[in-house]
């Protein structure tokens, strides 16, 4: 009886330790982090026509997440507003900003586009997206910060501190260097003062720029970026510091997952990345966020999902842009269109139901509005070359509609001609983005030499279309008597000799966003 109480005893006793020792592993075990971003969301609040992306998609995969998890944060880096959708644009995208607040976002930054609309519009976002916009280095007119600056959030047993960026621009905001000395002295007050454990910030810059904070800002564990809209399938890890940088393409169509692995020193161990496609065969949406977006389209745009055409292939960058062109002149009862391809035009148009809304998608240029203006023959001509030996190699010429062009480009010097009459002056509509971006910054950014040409004799001048390209692409559309593709070949016949430029430039793009979008 004596030898059983004393095995028992024993017994007892080795139980007890390796039950303190069990408890105490668990007190130290790694903890986990699950970082879910989006960026440069763009107004997108809708479903593509391709059957991708949309804002209640986003919606419904995070409430999926985070109903199976306890250590999710949800981030955004900004530019959730403009170049998308019809619904979007008729409320100043406050809807985007609100839909994102009703999903829950921990943390948004500010992007261009946000601050396009100025300070006071910033606030309003901020509002609608539930307080939940931050940004460093947004300073109001007294130079102090516009938003909160950081916050700090408590997930999983971990302590993260998160920073937000804005885009360093010319005014309201400090400069790169400056941004990045206030961002290492945040960085360190989060850890220092508030116990972060990981320090992330979510920054409307590249990874570019991001790795040239994170020099100056140690401190720094991940970048959440945006801007450039690359598509990051895995995230990068920066030589100089060991950071994190990710971002998720653009336009509500990638959820990014960054996993991290935490020990008790608070160290991040580990880590795993991935990006999740908004594919409506495979991710569910939140269907009180669809029914709240349709109820507002239904009320400010009820046009959207009417059925201007059928294509049976894509429609890049120049196709869009010379019909554009064309409907420009004929609607506008113009002698002459013009509609550059890549400034202007945003998005392709895909196979299949062409809508008002997915008109309006491809540049959303409600919001650029059309210019009407006089110009000579000669000065048109000056426009074009002066674009073929500024902005050839990069974005091609302008799309034209109303006269014949011919292009020479030998020896690489390219020299245009067109069948205008060099003294003649023509009605002229184009987008006012490419008047003020393009035409107006040539006639200012000339040499000295082309100063004493004909785009240096005159102020230039020129007031509202009255109408939108928009309006103009779907009446043209809604009379062709016969296919697009045969319009637009009989578009190019009448133009002249092809841009010799123009063919490879857009079969690089088209072919960039086909396969991105038959991406799995």
């Amino acid at each position: 009886m004596k030898r059983f109480q004393t095995l028992s005893r024993t017994t007892l006793i080795w139980l007890l330790l390796v039950v303190v020792s069990a408890c105490s592993q668990a007190d130290t075990a790694p903890r986990t982090l699950l970082i879910l971003y989006t960026n440069d969301i763009h107004d997108h609040v809708r479903p593509r026509a391709d059957g991708r992306g949309g804002l209640p998609w986003i919606a419904g995969h995070v409430a999926a997440v985070r109903a199976s998890r306890n250590d999710v944060i949800l981030l955004d880096a900004g530019d959730a507003t403009e170049k998308g959708d019809l619904v979007a644009f008729l409320t100043g995208s406050r809807i985007t900003l609100e839909g994102m607040g009703r999903i829950g976002y921990d943390a948004i930054a500010v992007g261009n586009h946000e601050h396009n609309f100025g300070l006071d519009a910033v606030k309003d976002f901020h509002t609608a997206a539930g307080a939940r916009m931050l940004a460093l280095n947004l300073v109001d007119e007294d130079g102090s910060p516009l938003l909160p600056v950081s916050r700090m959030i408590d997930r999983n047993g971990v302590r993260v501190g998160v920073i937000g960026m804005a885009l360093p621009r010319p005014r309201d905001t400090l400069d790169f260097e400056a941004s990045g000395l206030a961002l290492a002295d945040e960085a360190q007050r989060l850890r220092e003062v508030e116990g972060a454990e990981v320090v992330i910030v979510v920054c409307h810059v590249g990874v570019a720029d991001a790795e040239r904070w994170s020099a100056m800002a140690p401190a720094v564990d991940v970048f959440v970026t945006g801007h450039t809209h690359k598509t990051l399938h895995s995230a990068k890890v920066f030589e100089s510091t060991g950071a994190l940088a990710v971002q998720a393409g653009s336009n509500a169509r990638w959820v990014g997952h960054l996993e991290l692995t935490i020990d008790d020193g608070g160290t991040i161990v580990s880590h795993r990345s991935h990006l999740v496609e908004m594919k409506h065969d495979r991710v569910e949406p939140d269907e009180a966020l669809l029914a709240w977006i349709i109820e507002h389209e239904s009320q400010l745009a009820p046009d959207a999902d009417e059925v201007i055409t059928v294509l049976d292939a894509p429609l890049e960058w120049f196709a869009i842009a010379r019909l554009k062109a064309e409907a420009l002149r004929v609607y506008g009862d113009a002698d002459i269109g013009l509609y550059h391809p890549t400034h202007v035009v945003r998005n392709l148009l895909l196979p299949g139901p062409v809508t008002v809304n997915a008109l309006f998608r491809t540049a959303a240029d409600r919001g650029h509005p059309l210019i009407d203006t006089s110009l000579t023959g000669a000065e048109i001509t000056a426009y074009l070359n002066g674009l073929a030996v500024r902005d050839y190699a990069r974005w091609g010429l302008t799309q034209w509609a109303g006269f014949e062009v011919e292009i020479d480009g030998a020896a690489g010097v390219h020299v245009i001609e067109t069948s205008l009459d060099p003294d003649q002056s023509y009605r002229v509509v184009m987008p006012e983005r490419e008047w003020e971006k393009r035409f107006l910054r040539l006639t200012e950014q000339l040499d000295a030499d082309e100063r004493e040409g004909v785009l240096a004799e005159r102020d230039f001048s020129a007031h509202p279309a009255g109408f939108s390209s928009v309006d103009a692409l779907a009446a043209y559309l809604r009379d062709l008597e016969e296919p697009v593709a045969s319009n637009l070949a009989t578009l190019r016949q009448r133009q002249g000799d092809a841009d010799p430029w123009e063919a490879p430039l857009a079969q690089r793009i088209l072919a960039r966003q086909l396969a991105d979008a038959a991406r799995d």
